[in-house]
């Protein structure tokens, strides 16, 4: 019998990110209030790549309870970053763009809630891939924002991090991709990154027409004050009861959290919606939009401070607000790892986007 291995997932080795359940596996999430009891069912998306034919090999890393864009984590040790020893690999999928890198895996799941896929994607020098939300079910995935938590994907390329996803998630629609691909910047967006980021953005697409997006300090705060009150939801009882298994980070941010009143929660999920709308109409105008992945190549390993490690989604969570289908890969030619992203309304669209600018930075 002829076997498709392009739809199965015979051959593919997958990690999971340790706030996805395994069977057989405990899930910490990074932390130590959840116990090492191992699990007794898969999350649904990992029942979808063991139905494939998948394997399976392991957990990996992350910041604690997904909380974080860096690769820092004081109960199991910081991921490091096989692609620029001695700097910081993102977060808060750490080891999972890590492994990938590494090439202990041929790719791994991940969560995305403001960056949290494409963020170490950039920094590791591999492709991140955050579908819309509907794309794979949260079921058996530990919460961490009710309203943006979004499954995704690591891996070596595009096709891979596409196939992946087919198999784990629910079928795409069957909208045809365009023809031919009509690509914008939103150039106002690129204000305060830095010289090398800048410098390697501009060799890909200084060519692009410009688009006009609501500004990225707007969507991004929106996205952060509702991802803020949410994890203070998730984390209420356990902050009550056992404040002191929190590392000194985390619990500080937590701290911090709780200074989001659910009045201003609730004017947020109202921003969410109109700014939503605005971002998928005005992304309508292209077939794809373009921006760096992070303003900042992958500092070194050192503890920053909160603003610091909340800037590093400052480009990533618009696309969480518009709920994009969006791709960050790396780059070519770089002497630290940079990320290019690439959003876009449609999954179609955002696929055929990646494939093809991938396709012009390997030429």
């Amino acid at each position: 019998m002829f076997v498709d291995h392009a739809a199965s997932g015979r051959g593919l080795v997958i990690a999971v990110k340790d706030n996805i359940d395994v069977r057989g596996m405990p899930t910490r999430a990074g932390g130590r209030h959840l116990g090492a009891d191992p699990r007794t069912r898969d999350a649904e998306c990992v029942r979808r790549l063991r139905a494939a034919g998948a394997a399976i090999v392991g957990k990996t890393g992350l910041y604690e309870y997904a909380m974080g864009g860096t690769s820092a984590n004081p109960h199991y040790g910081d991921v490091r970053n096989p692609a620029a020893p001695g700097r910081d690999a993102g977060g808060s999928s750490s080891g999972s763009a890590a492994a990938v890198a590494a090439r202990m895996c041929d790719a791994a799941l991940g969560t995305d809630t403001l960056g949290s896929v494409r963020i170490p994607a950039a920094f590791c020098g591999v492709v991140g891939y955050k579908p819309p939300r509907s794309a794979m079910s949260r079921r058996g995935v530990f919460a961490n924002s009710e309203t943006l938590d979004t499954v995704g994907v690591v891996a070596r390329d595009v096709r891979t991090a596409v196939r992946v996803r087919d198999l784990a998630g629910r079928p795409r629609r069957a909208e045809r991709a365009p023809r031919r691909l009509r690509f914008a910047v939103p150039w106002h967006w690129l204000d305060g990154i830095s010289d090398e980021v800048r410098d390697a953005f501009l060799g890909v697409a200084a060519d692009l027409p410009g688009i006009a997006l609501p500004p990225h300090e707007i969507l991004g705060s929106v996205a952060l004050t509702i991802a803020r009150f949410e994890g203070v939801r998730v984390h209420r009882e356990w902050l009550r009861r056992h404040p002191r298994l929190y590392g000194e980070e985390l619990r500080a941010q937590l701290a911090d959290n709780r200074e989001v009143t659910g009045a201003q929660y609730r004017r947020a999920l109202r921003d969410l919606a109109l700014l939503r709308r605005r971002m998928r109409t005005a992304l309508a105008a292209v077939d794809a939009v373009v921006t760096p992945t992070v303003p900042i190549p992958p500092p070194r390993l050192w503890r920053r401070g909160l603003a610091s490690r909340r800037g590093l989604s400052d480009l990533t969570r618009p696309f969480n607000v518009s709920d994009s289908a969006t791709f960050s890969f790396p780059i070519p030619g770089t002497g630290l790892p940079i990320g290019l992203q690439v959003a876009a309304n449609e999954e179609n669209a955002a696929i055929a986007a990646a494939l093809s600018m991938e396709r012009r930075l390997a030429g």
